[in-house]
C-alpha cells in the first residue's frame, strides 16, 4: 500500500503500479499481484485510509474501471 501512499494520484499508472507490486512481493502470479493491488485500492478509497480526498477519489475510480474491465 506504501505505492498509493508514495506516489501523487496523478502518477498512479497501471504500468506503475504493476512494476512496483511485482518488485515488492517478488512474484510474477498476476492473480495473486492484482489481488493485492485491488484490495489495497480498496483500503485507500476508505474515509479512514488518512488519505487526501484527490487520491481516496481516484482509488475509488480505479477500482470503479477495475470492475468493468477485469
Amino acid at each position: 500500500m506504501d505505492f498509493f501512499y508514495s506516489f501523487s494520484a496523478n502518477e498512479w499508472t497501471f504500468a506503475k503500479v504493476l512494476e512496483h507490486y511485482r518488485t515488492k512481493l517478488n512474484r510474477k502470479d498476476w492473480k495473486t499481484i492484482l489481488d493485492n493491488i485491488k484490495k489495497d485500492l480498496q483500503k485507500v478509497s476508505a474515509l479512514n485510509s488518512g488519505l487526501d480526498v484527490t487520491r481516496r477519489r481516484k482509488a475509488q475510480e480505479i477500482i470503479n474501471h477495475w470492475k468493468v474491465c477485469y
